[in-house]
């Protein structure tokens, strides 16, 4: 997923459903700590159809 291969992975087997839920291997705090989006692209260039979540909080500890 993105630019990390083996870093991020979809945890959710279906993201239809709207579920953005990741695994982050080896969650490291400089590079993960903070908060996190779920964002869609728009389908076009003219279309705003593009998505974006509440941020929520993801702690490396």
């Amino acid at each position: 997923m993105g630019m990390y291969p083996n870093k991020y992975e979809w945890h959710s087997p279906n993201q239809d459903n709207g579920d953005c839920s990741i695994w982050v291997r080896a969650a490291q705090l400089e590079f993960d700590d903070g908060n996190w989006e779920c964002q869609v692209t728009a389908s076009d260039f003219h279309t705003q159809d593009a998505l974006t979540s509440l941020p929520v909080r993801f702690v490396v500890r």
